[in-house]
């Protein structure tokens, strides 16, 4: 088991290279700078206040920045209930359906615009936050070997 301090110190330098991709005017963040980040703040910090509001915090930077990925829709949408549906009521942009039996919704084209054409994907499901969970723990098992 990892000590509370180590993953503190895991979690610092997670914050200070997010910090400096945005301070830094040679490097410019892009959406997987935002999916690390908010699967730092998901694996190395307590469940919590602090934890919910960081991943608000780095969803909405992502979205101004027009970097959002199926993937951080997801990660934001499963660990920040009610995300999504704030930010469509704010700014009247909505995920669309892709037919009344599928559960593919489309991210708002403004939302990832910055993402270069050939890597842009605007499809996402959001019924299945298991995956994530299981994605987790099938990495930390490859890290981990036992």
């Amino acid at each position: 088991s990892t000590s509370p301090k180590i993953i503190r110190r895991n979690f610092d330098v997670a914050l200070e290279k997010f910090k400096s991709a945005h301070n830094n005017k040679e490097i410019e963040p892009n959406s997987l700078t935002y999916e690390f980040f908010i699967k730092s703040c998901i694996n190395l910090l307590p469940a919590g206040q602090v934890q919910t509001n960081l991943i608000a915090k780095a969803f909405t930077l992502c979205r101004r920045r027009a970097l959002v990925s199926p993937n951080i829709v997801k990660l934001a949408h499963c660990y920040v209930p009610g995300i999504i549906e704030s930010l469509e009521t704010e700014h009247t942009h909505s995920f669309s359906k892709e037919g009344e039996r599928n559960t593919m919704q489309l991210i708002p084209s403004e939302w990832s615009s910055s993402i270069p054409e050939k890597y842009r994907k605007r499809k996402v499901d959001l019924t299945d936050c298991d995956v994530l969970t299981q994605f987790t723990e099938f990495e930390s098992e490859e890290r981990n070997p036992p």
